[in-house]
């Protein structure tokens, strides 16, 4: 009896032991979770039913110099969908791409993200209030929309290089919207999306409002980065040019008027453009300037007093062997003065010119002008140039760095140059932001005497030179053309150039400096005072007329008739 009592307590026991330890095992493990590790336990579990989106914050707008509107912030609808049942959510998809624009990526994400069996899917961001109504009245209920902020450009491809575009969660991706990101986006807002067990979405709503970033204006003038943009698209495509650039200077301040590329975009439609395109060509483009270049080497040479202004420099008939390498010139040139030499932009006369000094010197002058450096214009993706130091030069670097080969420059460093001999020998750094102290960075790089002299030659080039299309009436213009090989897998091709002018008017009390480069015309007409002299002409022409500045027999006609006026009747009046 006793024995079988003994066996059923065994019994009992082996039940009831595991029992027990499994008891023992539960509440030590609810221990752990709701007080040795409750917080741990809660934030996963936060983690894993709720989510915070950040909401687009209004950025601050940007406006060209005389307050015209560049950029803008609006307001746009994000529509989401909450992914319950995937079979449905395709079904959805589907639908709202037939009464919406979905580009081939776009609707590849969003498909993917619904295969991933994400709760929450965004159909489209920044929609327009015309496609939020096409979706939501299709009536899905697990369909919604959150208003978010979008950066508009109202004039569409103008200015589009300088003021560059935004990404879709608003941050600024290229040139000034990049560059000035963190004082334009200000602060954006957050979103709390709560989800059941099931990872059903039940509660939606703002958590952190959003703060509007700072406004911006520029120096540059709308008007006439119309009109650049409009001559410059002109003269790729009448050229058949691979593309182009322009820049227009305020000379005295620095202050850039207007900056363009070509071929352009529309920053509205970003997600389609490559990087290629968004290049801006007037700070990123480097290449060799050729002729323009020439300017420099005569600067360098007078302003340190070893050229003879009336010294006959013999140009060899056009041909000349300098350490066993043949240079031309375009035309059979015998004997020019200096002035001669750059008016008619001739290679062995400008080479000879260059000799009168020293490598180092002309080495020394090269980097006072601003080449082989960023000019610091507050643009990303600006590049230095190459300029390499004497130690590193052949025995012709030096002569042929002086007709501008051997030499990498872009077009805003050799506008910088040229604008030196416009401000009388000072060298002022460029801005495109407008400086409410109005000061103005720069410093002295040829003397008042050597600047006179070449501002003369610059005259000449464009009055009896290669640079005669670029004559505006009324006005003295002064300027250099510019035609140079370019440089194919280490060899200079015979049918790709570029072609380039650089300049400033009026001459003598210059209001405007403008640089035109054109890459690759077409074979048949590829000269700079051909391609881009009259692309300077008519920028400058235009621009003078809107800014009001008259050529001087105008202003003496003008003079007269006033004259007349108040002198009308009498016998000795003005005629």
């Amino acid at each position: 009896m006793r024995s079988n009592q003994t066996n059923h307590k065994e019994r009992l026991w082996i039940i009831f032991f595991p029992i027990f330890i499994w008891f023992i095992i539960v509440i030590a493990r609810l221990f752990d979770v709701q007080v040795l590790n409750a917080e741990k336990y809660k934030k996963r579990q936060v983690k894993q039913n709720e989510r915070v989106l950040e909401v687009s914050s209004e950025r601050g707008n940007i406006y060209d110099r005389k307050g015209r509107i560049l950029a803008l912030t609006a307001d746009s609808y994000s529509i989401y969908l909450q992914n319950k049942d995937i079979k449905t959510s395709l079904k959805i998809l589907k639908k709202v791409v037939s009464k919406i624009y979905f580009s081939p990526d776009e609707y590849k994400k969003v498909k993917a993200r619904i295969l991933r069996k994400r709760s929450f899917v965004w159909l489209k961001r920044k929609a327009n209030e015309f496609e939020k109504d096409r979706v939501i009245n299709l009536g899905f209920k697990n369909v919604n929309v959150i208003k978010e902020k979008k950066r508009y450009y109202p004039n569409m491809r103008l200015a589009c290089h300088l003021l560059g575009t935004v990404s879709v969660d608003n941050n600024g991706i290229e040139g000034i919207e990049k560059e000035y990101d963190k004082k334009l986006k200000g602060k954006n807002g957050e979103i709390l999306i709560r989800r059941d067990a099931r990872q059903k979405i039940y509660e939606v709503h703002k958590v952190k409002n959003w703060q509007r970033g700072d406004d911006l204006t520029l120096t540059i003038d709308s008007v006439i980065q119309y009109i650049a943009q409009k001559e410059l698209k002109k003269a790729v495509e009448e050229n058949r040019a691979k593309r182009g650039t322009v820049i227009v200077l305020s000379p005295f301040t620095g202050e850039v008027l207007a900056m363009a590329s070509y071929p352009d975009f529309n920053p509205n439609n970003p997600r389609t453009l490559t990087r290629l395109r968004r290049k801006n060509l007037a700070i990123e483009l480097n290449y060799e300037p050729g002729s323009t270049f020439k300017v420099v080497t005569a600067s360098s040479v007078i302003d340190k007093k070893k050229l003879n202004l009336r010294k006959l420099i013999y140009c060899e008939e056009g041909r000349y062997n300098y350490k066993g390498e043949i240079f031309t010139d375009h035309t059979r040139f015998g004997y020019l003065t200096p002035k001669e030499v750059i008016a008619h932009s001739s290679n062995i006369g400008t080479m000879k010119i260059a000799l009168f000094i020293k490598g180092s010197e002309f080495y020394q002058k090269e980097k006072y002008f601003g080449f082989g450096k960023k000019t610091g214009i507050q643009l990303p993706g600006e590049a230095s140039g190459v300029l390499r130091a004497p130690s590193r030069w052949s025995g012709v670097t030096q002569v042929s760095m002086a007709i501008g080969y051997g030499i990498m420059v872009t077009p805003l460093q050799m506008l910088l140059a040229v604008n030196s001999i416009a401000t009388g020998g000072y060298f002022v750094l460029p801005t495109i932001v407008k400086n409410k102290e109005g000061r103005i960075r720069g410093y002295r790089v040829v003397s008042k005497r050597t600047a006179r002299i070449v501002k003369s030659f610059l005259k000449a080039v464009v009055k009896i030179g290669t640079g005669k299309i670029a004559a505006i009436d009324g006005f003295d213009v002064a300027g250099k053309t510019g035609t140079a090989r370019k440089a194919i897998n280490g060899r200079y091709s015979q049918k790709k150039y570029y072609s380039s002018f650089v300049g400033f008017v009026p001459a003598d009390k210059p209001v405007l400096s403008i640089i035109v480069v054109i890459d690759e015309p077409s074979a048949d007409k590829y000269y700079g005072g051909e391609v881009a002299a009259p692309v300077f002409r008519n920028i400058a022409e235009q621009s003078l007329r809107y800014l009001k500045v008259y050529p001087d027999f105008l202003k003496e006609r003008k003079f007269i008739f006033a004259e007349k006026t108040v002198k009308k009747g009498e016998k000795n009046a003005v005629s």
